[in-house]
């Protein structure tokens, strides 16, 4: 029998819900956006490059970052689900045309069998779980499948794995993608029994990309305070982190230029390197 789940988001971490309520602009000011050559990947993964007409969901869609390229495919019928309001009140303000429906990764709000493929941007760590993985199998079609992406600062330039030093030991016990963690749920029974992926090293089926974004000190600020367990900080240790990532990047000032003759320093530009990984799933029968 097919049954749609009813909408319930209790199951959101508490990091997750206070940290992304607190710093939505900082989200869409210092987030990333992906590249393109990622998504074609995905894409071309799960058999959605032919223009046909499928259902695709973006799981944990934040602001939209990974939405607005979605909706730029022919055929994709995109929906987006978010568990945090305050993230669809950002995500509304730019893409007030796109369907955004107030859910969780453990009971989605969809039939059985309805979706042709979910992505998730930035965010499976958060219910990298045998439940959430369950009721996405549940609602993907047979053979659809499951594209996982996070952007990371690319740790093996210098600079840039100096900036992780400084804000990423903040988020010890919290779900990041840093730890690995993820990938735990990908080596249980059910998984292996329910999507194809590989016996021995689940990582294995991940394709990796280098890229890189231009961004303003500022910026490079916003895209860290933005982080879950950097925006409920309490003012002084923000302040203290702060104080950190602008040593950092005075180390290495020359990294920054002017976009134009007479520029003052606020304007400055530099290209802060940066890593996509892209895991993909099938669902299986």
């Amino acid at each position: 029998m097919t049954q749609t789940a009813a909408v319930q988001t209790d199951h959101v971490h508490s990091t997750a819900s206070q940290g992304f309520s607190l710093q939505v602009d900082a989200y869409e000011q210092g987030r990333p956006s992906y590249p393109l050559e990622g998504l074609q990947y995905a894409l071309k993964e799960l058999g959605l490059e032919d223009g046909a007409q499928r259902k695709v969901v973006d799981l944990a869609a934040g602001t939209g970052k990974l939405t607005r390229l979605l909706v730029q495919y022919p055929g994709l019928d995109v929906v987006a689900v978010e568990p945090n309001e305050a993230m669809i009140g950002g995500f509304k303000k730019v893409l007030s045309d796109v369907p955004i429906i107030h859910g969780a990764a453990q009971q989605l709000p969809f039939d059985d069998n309805s979706v042709d493929a979910i992505f998730v941007g930035q965010g499976f760590h958060w219910f990298a779980h045998e439940a959430a993985l369950a009721e996405i199998h549940r609602v993907l079609r047979p053979g659809a499948g499951l594209a996982l992406l996070w952007n990371r600062e690319d740790d093996s330039v210098p600079w840039a794995a100096e900036l992780l030093q400084i804000f990423e030991p903040l988020s010890r016990g919290i779900p990041q993608y840093w730890t690995g963690d993820w990938v735990r749920v990908w080596e249980g029974d059910y998984a292996r029994r329910h999507f194809d992926v590989p016996d021995q090293d689940p990582r294995s089926r991940s394709t990796f990309f280098r890229h890189s974004i231009r961004v303003t000190r500022h910026q490079a600020w916003q895209r860290i305070l933005s982080r879950s367990y950097v925006a409920p900080l309490a003012p002084e240790k923000q302040a203290d982190v702060k104080a950190q990532v602008d040593a950092v990047l005075e180390r290495h000032s020359g990294r920054f230029i002017a976009p134009h003759a007479g520029a003052d320093a606020s304007q400055e530009l530099a290209e802060v390197p940066l890593k996509l990984e892209v895991f993909i799933a099938r669902k299986r029968g």
